[in-house]
Formats: C-alpha cells, structure tokens, sequence
C-alpha cells in the first residue's frame, strides 16, 4: 500500500488564499455577534450571541474537538425569531481546560450559559447539538428536561461516551 498523505492537498495550489465563499456565508460570518462568558466550576465558558435578547433562546452545542464558530454561518440565519448562542465547551474552543471532565459538568455549562446571555428570557430555549454535543443535549434533557422547549439532535451517538475521549458518567 502508498502512502498517498502527501499527495491530498485539494486546495495547495491556493498558495493560502481562503477559497472563494457564497454570498450567503460572507454576509453570515461577517454578523456581529455579542462575546461573552461565564464561570462554571472554576472555568471560564466562553459564548457568542445574535438577536435580541427577550426572544426565545436557540442553544447551539458543537461536537468534540470543535468550537462555536462552527456555528457562525447558520446562527444568523435564526435570529429574526430566536436569541441565538453558541458556546465552547470546556477544554475546546475558548473556555478553559479542566484537569477531568464529565457530562454533569457540561450540562451545567449549557445551563449557566442560557442563564448568563439570555437566552432563557424569552421562554425556555431550544438547544440543538451535533455529535458529541448532542449527546450532552440528550443528557441535558433528561436531567433538566422540564428547562427546555426542545431539543435537536444531530449527528449524535446514542450510548455512553467514548472513555478515550476524556469524558465520565
């Protein structure tokens, strides 16, 4: 077998020049967007926000080894209806390292970022995770279900995470 690792580079003739991108996703991730952050155990949570605050809140939880601007292009798509967040979980992202981790804990950072940008002012919030973090929104759910609207998953194994991942019951 080759090793062909070094023959994939799609865009290297690019010579580091971003690719051309749709209106669409120019204007998206050009929208202003609140900062903010919030402590949770010791931790600095970081998060973003669009829309006014008193709408419902829309949660966006990203998936392991991401962040939250892999939700900038799409938050502002809802915000003539929603208060929209996004945050880093702890050890991703902006927000702080911890030396262990466990889904109690990012449960709790969802629900202290709800609280501290608003997005729980306009009625309970709707959060939508993706893979690893939709698995913290299934969590949530069934801890403090009665908190939430709703939820979407996506993406998303359904099962006990992965030990390897850093991650404890």
């Amino acid at each position: 077998m080759t090793d062909t690792s070094d023959h994939i580079r799609p865009i290297e003739h690019m010579n580091g020049v971003a690719p051309p991108a749709p209106d669409w996703f120019a204007r998206a991730i050009a929208q202003p967007s609140e900062e903010g952050e919030v402590e949770v155990a010791g931790a600095r949570i970081r998060y973003s926000a669009w829309g006014e605050a008193g709408r419902r809140g829309l949660v966006f939880i990203h998936g392991g080894r991401a962040h939250r601007n892999w939700w900038r292009p799409f938050a502002p798509a809802f915000t003539d209806h929603y208060r929209v967040v996004a945050f880093d979980m702890s050890g991703m992202g902006d927000s702080d390292w911890r030396p262990t981790y466990n889904v109690n804990e990012s449960i709790d950072e969802l629900f202290a970022v709800i609280d501290h940008s608003g997005a729980g002012k306009g009625g309970r919030p709707i959060v939508v995770g993706h893979s690893f973090g939709g698995w913290v929104t299934l969590a949530a759910v069934e801890r403090q279900g009665e908190r939430l609207l709703g939820a979407v998953v996506i993406d998303s194994p359904i099962g006990k995470p992965d030990p390897d991942e850093g991650y404890t019951v």
